[in-house]
């Protein structure tokens, strides 16, 4: 079937976008359970909690659906188009908006909790841990807020644009941006308020020669680093599994990593760029390339175990579901593959 998002799957049943409709599908047949229009292309991913299913439209609104029916049971208005999708967590959606806020709303009414502008549009879904949310914007900038209160604990400022959602684990928090390189910060990490006017101040005038200390690091840093040496670029957040992170590169190459310094353990090289996040299942690594292929790697060496070529370049993120692997191309096709 044409699919503009990667799906969600549930009991089952897999939920997913595409051209002005959203689909509910039997997962292992494809048959459909249920279909409801849309004002738009779906190209932000479904999330379901209990019996709802959660979406971003880009015509600015967060729908919730019976996710049994696809009845609608509530909708909010944002001021402006959705394409993240949206995370819930202890009956709270969390959710970025191009009017430059994101938003926390009551998962069961649809009421609105709390907004905080972001000075950016936020176009990744917001991760979530220890009543932390962390929510990247397209102002190259990663921003720690309470769950609760939306108090501001952090606003790092990242080396470019964030190009996936942010992924929590070892107690840091790992960030992909438009520039290739992979950042790792402290999770839990805060700053005060004034910590920023002051640090512009300081690199002024030390960038002026004025006899000041070298600026100190953002607070909760921890490194960032590019693949094989700045010469390429990574593709998106990576996986954890254990004590490493697995991710590619646009040059085709596909790495692992250790989690807690970002130095390489093991890398291979491939056909193709990779193009989509990767998935760890097992001791297996799956993730799919520009060539149109899927596959299969040793977690622990990199080893080949299997691929598979689709024919189209694969894209979106990989989702398992029911005993089955759930893959996107760029030509709007979604492949089940057992």
């Amino acid at each position: 079937m044409m699919a503009d998002s990667s799906p969600a799957v549930v009991d089952g049943v897999l939920y997913v976008g595409g051209d002005f409709k959203l689909f509910a599908l039997e997962a292992h047949s494809g048959k459909p359970v249920w279909t409801r229009p849309t004002t738009g292309p779906v190209t932000s991913s479904p999330a379901v909690a209990d019996d709802l299913l959660f979406l971003g439209l880009l015509d600015g609104r967060v729908i919730a659906l019976n996710r049994h029916s696809g009845e609608l049971k509530w909708q909010f208005k944002t001021g402006n188009y959705i394409v993240c999708s949206p995370t819930v967590v202890d009956g709270v959606l969390f959710i970025g908006s191009g009017d430059r806020n994101i938003y926390a709303l009551d998962a069961r009414l649809g009421t609105l909790i709390w907004k905080v502008p972001t000075q950016g549009t936020v176009i990744q879904a917001p991760a979530v841990l220890d009543k932390i949310v962390y929510a990247g914007s397209d102002a190259n900038k990663l921003y720690s807020l309470s769950a609760q209160t939306s108090a501001k604990r952090l606003e790092f400022f990242l080396p470019g644009r964030i190009i996936d959602l942010p992924v929590i684990s070892q107690n840091m928090v790992y960030s992909a941006t438009s520039n290739g390189r992979l950042v790792a910060i402290k999770h839990k990490s805060r700053q005060y308020p004034w910590t920023h006017s002051i640090k512009v101040a300081w690199i002024q005038l030390w960038l002026m020669g004025f006899p000041v200390p070298t600026p100190s690091r953002q607070p909760g840093t921890l490194w960032g680093t590019f693949p094989g040496g700045k010469k390429g670029k990574f593709v998106s957040s990576p996986a954890v599994a254990g004590d490493r992170l697995f991710l590619g590169d646009n040059r085709g190459r596909f790495y692992a990593l250790d989690a807690h310094k970002g130095t390489p353990i093991w890398e291979i090289d491939l056909e193709g760029g990779v193009t989509t996040a990767p998935l760890v299942m097992g001791n297996t690594v799956y993730f799919g390339t520009e060539k149109g292929v899927l596959y299969g790697v040793n977690s622990r060496d990199g080893s080949l175990q299997w691929k598979f070529s689709l024919g189209s370049p694969l894209k979106g993120e990989l989702v398992y579901g029911g005993g089955m692997l759930f893959v996107r191309t760029t030509n709007g096709m979604l492949h089940a593959i057992e």
